[in-house]
């Protein structure tokens, strides 16, 4: 288990990770995946609806995350 880290670490280590290419590689690739899975025209059954819902909204959490993250950082009470 990790040890705790205060708060403002929390944010550079975030801050260091989407300054990373890896991390701009993963998004784009997520970005696709986000696109071929959003199609529900094609869904045969309401098993492969629901099985595809869960995987957009786990790719559309992924893909936001750098926005919530520094949204979060503007909204701490000590952000300058």
């Amino acid at each position: 288990m990790q040890e705790p880290v205060s708060t403002e670490e929390y944010y550079e280590n975030y801050v260091e990770l989407f300054a990373t290419a890896g991390w701009k590689q993963f998004m784009t690739e997520c970005k696709v995946s986000l696109d071929t899975n959003n199609k529900i025209d094609d869904c045969p059954s309401t098993d492969d609806f629901l099985r595809r819902k869960g995987i957009v909204e786990a790719y559309n959490r992924t893909v936001n995350l750098e926005h919530f993250i520094r949204m979060s950082m503007e909204n701490e009470p000590d952000a300058n």
